[in-house]
């Protein structure tokens, strides 16, 4: 199907033009002071090509930024726009803050301010018919494991994560490199996640997800620091995998 646009006013992708060009002016002038003759060449450049890219490439960004006006949410369209009630989907959102944020949430240091609003978002039926928005959340930014090795529970309804639906789970993944000085990562200071995801097509309504935490051990000289390889970590029961199982409508 034809797009088409309203074209009695600006698109909000281009009334974001301007606030655009005054981050990469702030960022040049903190970074770059020494070429501050080229900076307005510089932004120029850069707005000018990205206005074609997005000229070139608009069925590759959600409908609503061709509308007047801010899209209500991005996200759901991108949702509802590609979403078909005879197929199944499992849908995973990456975003640096996790919406569920590993108990207990902070009260001074930086977390998503309103993770209330954008959990109950993801729990929403889109007008098309899609739920959830998202049935696996990926996160990182706090550089610890959650759920904790050894904890994921088999179903998403007893991952215990308020405001968040009972077909949605949050995951958190620790870092590959930086220094573990507080301990949050015990033994495994460097670390990332695999998961592997599995479905039948005698009943492709069932999900089977398996996470594996591979790291590497601090060195006893250097605690919070990983030395050596990295590897699968084994847990209790002498297994490298946890299995979680989804729901997919």
């Amino acid at each position: 199907m034809k797009q088409t646009h309203n074209t009695d006013a600006q698109p909000w992708w281009q009334t974001e033009l301007r606030a655009i060009e005054a981050r990469q002016h702030s960022y040049l002038n903190a970074r770059l002071p020494a070429l501050g003759a080229d900076h307005d060449n510089l932004v120029d450049a850069m707005v000018e090509n990205l206005t074609k890219y997005i000229n070139q490439h608009r069925d590759s960004f959600p409908e609503s930024w061709f509308r007047a006006g801010p899209p209500a949410n991005a996200f759901t369209d991108l949702v509802n726009d590609n979403y078909s009630p005879s197929r199944r989907d499992f849908r995973i959102l990456a975003v640096h803050h996790p919406v569920h944020y590993p108990p207990p949430r902070p009260s001074v240091s930086m977390s998503m301010k309103n993770d209330r609003d954008v959990a109950k978002a993801l729990d929403t039926p889109t007008s098309g018919g899609a739920y959830p928005l998202a049935h696996l959340i990926i996160s990182g930014h706090t550089h610890f494991f959650y759920p904790q090795h050894g904890a994921l529970p088999p179903q998403p309804s007893l991952c215990l994560q308020p405001h968040l639906g009972d077909e949605q789970c949050q995951f958190v993944v620790g870092t590959l490199m930086q220094l573990d000085k507080y301990n949050k990562r015990a033994q495994w200071p460097h670390q990332s996640e695999v998961l592997r995801l599995y479905y039948s097509p005698n009943n492709d309504s069932v999900l089977l997800l398996e996470r594996y935490l591979v790291a590497r051990r601090a060195g006893r000289k250097y605690p919070g620091t990983g030395l050596g390889p990295y590897g699968f970590v084994m847990l209790p029961n002498s297994r490298m995998e946890e299995e979680i199982t989804f729901t997919l409508n």
